[in-house]
């Protein structure tokens, strides 16, 4: 029976021309590999190689042979590689809840980062406002979530977090256009359109959370529904960054906003649970995305 080490012994001697260099390789004695060769050499029932001076060169069967033996190698490696895909992530399934800025913007790129390096990674996305999003957490239907404030009682582990700031949309041509910065006195007297119906609790200053509070008249519960707002004439309104960085329109100017008005992101999970290694890796490269927006938000 031909033994995966006599193919191996084999293999590095086509890949390095010697039986020294092969045993080399191998981490073994040239004697070792010699006999290796010979077993092999007696399991087929041919010449593999062909002596000449000192020099080894495949025989026209070893040529045919090696192309099966790289076959099998590659088939060993892939094995190999499978089952570290198996002793370090486990179940490669994944299921996770999140707003719908992260989702739509973050998640996708880091999704499809994790597939190429784990196959048949499958996964179950779902999209839900904050609140929904604890709740899901919370019941243990999704592996981790990404909502926007935690508060103790939530009873959940925060893997990572980035404290965002909010932009305000205007449409191209409105006076706020031409502004280096939109201020919370600028809202007044103008069709408001807030992000949520308690936007003005994320504003640090009294002033500008009363303003907020006093001029919106009117709301959408997404980022995305205030731009399409903005650009149809609405008004103008207060947006995540995310969905702001990702607008593909012409016709929607983004303005810094003073004072800031905040949009926290944490990544969570049950307090009682553990995250797969899959997951972990997940909620990594989605922090690392969030990290990058927040350190070009800051400069």
């Amino acid at each position: 029976m031909i033994r995966h080490r006599q193919v191996e012994a084999f293999a590095a001697i086509v890949r390095t021309g010697s039986t020294v260099a092969a045993a080399r390789s191998l981490n073994t004695s040239q004697p070792t590999v010699s006999r290796l060769l010979a077993q092999l050499r007696d399991q087929v029932g041919f010449a593999l190689f062909n002596n000449q001076s000192g020099k080894l060169t495949l025989t026209h069967e070893g040529k045919q042979f090696f192309r099966d033996v790289e076959q099998f190698l590659m088939t060993t490696e892939e094995l190999e590689r499978r089952a570290w895909q198996i002793r370090n992530y486990g179940n490669s399934t994944l299921r996770l809840v999140t707003i719908p800025s992260v989702n739509l913007h973050v998640v996708p790129d880091a999704l499809a980062a994790l597939r190429a390096e784990i196959e048949n990674l499958s996964f179950g996305l779902v999209q839900a406002e904050h609140h929904e999003t604890k709740t899901v957490v919370a019941s243990g239907k999704a592996d981790f979530g990404i909502c926007n404030d935690i508060v103790p009682s939530d009873n959940f582990h925060v893997f990572g977090s980035v404290d965002l700031a909010c932009m305000l949309a205007v449409p191209e041509g409105h006076p706020l256009a031409e502004r280096a910065t939109a201020r919370a006195a600028d809202l007044v007297g103008q069709s408001f359109i807030s992000l949520g119906d308690n936007l003005a609790d994320y504003v640090t200053d009294p002033e500008a959370g009363r303003i907020i509070r006093e001029s919106a008249q009117n709301f959408a519960s997404f980022s995305a529904p205030v731009i399409a707002l903005v650009e149809a004439g609405n008004g103008i309104g207060i947006v995540d960054p995310i969905s702001a960085g990702h607008y593909a329109g012409e016709r929607v100017v983004f303005l810094p906003f003073d004072p800031e008005v905040g949009f926290p992101v944490n990544i969570v999970y049950k307090e009682d649970t553990r995250l797969s290694g899959v997951a972990e890796k997940l909620c990594d490269g989605i922090l690392q995305s969030l990290q990058r927006l927040e350190a070009k938000l800051r400069r």
